[in-house]
């Protein structure tokens, strides 16, 4: 059955799950207007495709069934797959959600079921936040060697003109640098290191291939800058945003992120960065091997080993935590994973991801705190519900504003 259809017969799923009275209804009215024109009553076949919605309803287990097959539906999956960033790839990531928004649709009934049984109404009359907001329509950017600025819409090849060792493969979702192992049929025109930016805009996510085979998963609302093929004995990148690296290690070719506090240098491991402007502080957490955090300048430095998080605030203050990795680098697994987070930290997050403006009717609440899971790929009307329905407040929304106030 199609969408549009369960969602009009939705609306007379309650009314009929009760009445009595239909089969006969509609043999009565089928048999009249045959015998006035020849043609079944339209409303009765409508009836039959109804009776066939309410037997399934009324089967033992079949509520329970759908929910489960709900709840191990992949939006990561399919949200990849949809290939989100024109207009049919939208239509399909939405057609793929409305397929699997018939389970809650279903739910949705049965709990208007129990609310009608004991009298108590589930709606509120508060202003309803828009449900079709996704994440994923905006194309990264890529900025060249030449500073020409290219979006990076679909699958293609770039072939910078100065280095012809060096070709760039652009996917969906990512960018790849590879060099040849042949001898080039010219050399590179210049000795100079070339660099490209990545910009990764709101509401996007990427994944970046160095080409010394690095790969750098980065966060909405940040960039990268990098050469397109490393030279000499250090390989350096620099961040603003969020961004997982796993290093490719090469011996005697140390691996240096700079950020607006410091710089990260590696030899080969995994770690997490977030440094965003406006940020009171950057975090590094260390996933595999070692890395070393220093100012630029001075010679004091600060290790780090696996499952440990450094902090540095403004002033140079730093802090060296035990942590569990998974809550700062479960964003490049598609997932949301808050554990006693802030709300205005969550919402911070929510804002880069969903592209949207939060404002705050009482500032006290962004010291509540939140814990939390869910799958990054989902409206986020799933996010404010769980919020709403765990921190007692009120979200309103006017187009991609958010207002946070009490209940």
């Amino acid at each position: 059955m199609k969408w549009h259809k369960v969602s009009g017969l939705s609306q007379e799923l309650l009314h009929r799950l009760f009445q009595t009275g239909d089969e006969e209804d509609c043999a009565v009215k089928g048999k009249e207007s045959r015998e006035s024109d020849g043609k079944a009553d339209h409303s009765c076949n409508r009836d039959e495709e109804m009776k066939t919605w309410v037997a399934k309803f009324r089967q033992k287990g079949y509520l329970h069934r759908k929910i489960e097959e709900q709840e191990r539906f992949d939006y990561r999956e399919a949200f990849r797959s949809s290939g989100i960033g024109g207009g049919k790839s939208q239509r399909l990531w939405l057609r793929l959600c409305k397929q699997a928004a018939v389970v809650a649709l279903l739910a949705g009934a049965g709990a208007l079921l129990y609310y009608t049984y004991t009298e108590v109404s589930p709606f509120s009359t508060a202003d309803v936040l828009s449900e079709n907001i996704l994440p994923g329509n905006t194309p990264a950017l890529l900025v060249n060697e030449e500073g020409k600025v290219i979006q990076l819409k679909q699958a293609h090849y770039i072939q910078p003109t100065q280095s012809p060792l060096v070709s760039v493969e652009v996917g969906a979702h990512r960018l790849s640098y590879h060099v040849s192992t042949l001898s080039p049929t010219q050399p590179d025109i210049t000795d100079s290191l070339l660099y490209n930016t990545l910009i990764v805009p709101r509401g996007a996510e990427y994944t970046l291939t160095l080409s010394d085979g690095t790969e750098i998963w980065l966060n909405a609302d940040s960039r990268i800058t990098y050469p397109i093929r490393f030279k000499g004995t250090t390989r350096e990148v620099s961040i603003s945003g969020e961004a997982y690296f796993k290093v490719q290690p090469h011996e005697g070719k140390s691996f240096v992120v700079q950020t607006r506090h410091g710089n990260i240098r590696v030899l080969g491991t995994e770690f997490n960065v977030t440094d965003y402007p406006g940020d009171k502080q950057m975090t590094v957490t260390l996933v595999k091997g070692r890395i070393a955090y220093g100012r630029e300048g001075t010679q004091q430095q600060v290790e780090l080993v696996p499952n440990q998080q450094l902090t540095v605030s403004s002033g140079d203050k730093s802090r060296l935590y035990a942590v569990d990795p998974i809550y700062d680098i479960c964003w490049k697994d598609g997932q949301f994973l808050f554990q006693q987070m802030p709300l205005e930290e969550l919402f911070k997050q929510l804002e880069r991801w969903y592209d949207v403006e939060v404002s705050y009717e009482d500032e006290s609440l962004k010291q509540l705190h939140f814990t939390g899971e869910l799958s990054r790929y989902r409206y986020i009307r799933t996010f404010i519900d769980m919020i709403e329905k765990s921190a007692g407040i009120k979200v309103r929304s006017k187009g991609r504003r958010l207002f946070i106030g009490r209940e």
